[in-house]
């Protein structure tokens, strides 16, 4: 058995039959071949060539695999190429060999900055053993919009998420007997809170939806870039190739004169996947950025998803990111914090940052790699 990067003039079909075997699918990555809309880039602006991918061959046969994808990171700043991975995949009868390992090893000594997310202890595990940095988790928060649907759906396993370890084993026969008194507690406080405000005003914001991001969109990248000392650089072109429209990724803009204030990535689905949301129909906000010297804008993009989420008539919103000023936005607006499941870890492969650090200023979302995963379309 043999780990080592793949050679794609010689060895894609090698590749394609795992991929095919894996994932149904080929091995080129989502978005890069389909016929997407006018305006719409097919190939990843940053790509040069086939992404970097380690393989494990085993008798002629590719056994194990992971890939990457390169994209801008904004480090203490500076903007500079990097490769975030998707996940390890090796089939079952080669698991427990350490070839998880060898593959994360591989790929990622081979690459100057690398990235990732991650939830299962075992990639995390892969990883670290080739020094990468695990500081810190994305953050979600989640407004329930229809608290009775909420409830109905948080029994045995579904509470995990909601509720902390100590009270998960009673937690379940609580929310069954409490189920209506608790909605009626969640829509007094929302009633006290201010949502109905918020609802009214996000009427009011002009806010746009847009099939494609434009040139606007980098000048604000440019201009707010400095707020944060880690974070993912945002330009039209490669958003519009990693989240097409086409695909079911939606944009919206909050234009003002000649430029955009903020803008916003969401995704409306219901879960049928038997998970914590299993059955709940959900609007789900994965990216956000806005202008920093007006806190209006920022309350004004909150307060137009809540509109939205209410008026679409989900039973939850979701968005993803942690910073000081987004969490005021939206705490005002019930939302809360959920018990966050997804790492975002790092390496470099000359060991010049330190991400433990630098992740105290870091503004990372769902947008982030392939952080948004499950929240993605249906």
């Amino acid at each position: 058995m043999e780990v080592r990067l793949c050679d794609h003039g010689t060895e894609k079909q090698l590749v394609d039959a795992f991929c095919h075997q894996v994932f149904g699918v080929g091995s080129n990555q989502a978005g890069s071949e389909e016929l997407l809309p006018s305006g719409v880039i097919s190939q990843n602006p940053y790509a040069n060539g086939p992404s970097p991918t380690a393989i494990a061959i085993h008798d002629g046969v590719v056994i194990g695999h992971v890939t990457s994808t390169p994209f801008m990171l904004w480090i203490n700043g500076e903007e500079l190429l990097s490769y975030w991975l998707g996940g390890i995949h090796v089939f079952p009868e080669f698991r427990g060999m350490g070839i998880a390992r060898k593959l994360a090893s591989c790929i990622t000594n081979s690459l100057p900055i690398v990235t990732g997310v991650a939830r299962v202890e075992p990639s995390i595990k892969a990883f670290k053993a080739t020094n990468w940095v695990w500081p810190g988790k994305i953050a979600d928060y989640i407004h329930i919009v229809n608290p009775s649907a909420f409830l109905a759906g948080m029994s045995g396993e579904k509470v995990e998420r909601f509720v902390p370890a100590p009270l998960r084993s009673s937690a379940g026969m609580a929310l069954r007997l409490l189920r209506g008194p608790m909605s009626l507690g969640i829509k007094t406080w929302q009633g006290f809170s201010s949502v109905r405000t918020s609802i009214k005003n996000g009427k009011e914001i002009p806010v746009e939806e847009v099939s494609t991001f434009d040139s606007r969109i980098d000048k604000l990248w440019q201009n707010e870039r400095s707020m944060y000392t880690l974070t993912n650089v945002r330009r039209a072109d490669y958003l519009n190739w990693q989240f097409p429209t086409a695909k079911g990724w939606r944009k919206i803009i909050y234009p003002g004169s000649n430029v955009v204030r903020a803008w916003g990535m969401y995704t409306i689905k219901k879960y049928n996947d038997g998970g914590q949301l299993d059955g709940l129909r959900a609007l789900n906000v994965i990216d956000a950025f806005w202008e920093s010297d007006d806190p209006q804008v920022l309350k004004g993009l909150v307060d137009y998803f809540v509109h939205r989420g209410h008026s679409e008539g989900v039973d939850i919103i979701m968005f993803s990111g942690d910073q000081p000023s987004l969490r005021k936005a939206l705490a005002k607006t019930a939302f809360l914090k959920l018990p966050s499941t997804i790492w975002a870890g790092f390496h470099s492969v000359k060991n010049e940052y330190d991400f433990n650090s630098i992740f105290a200023g870091a503004y990372i979302t769902r947008g982030y790699a392939d952080a948004a995963g499950g929240l993605g379309p249906e």
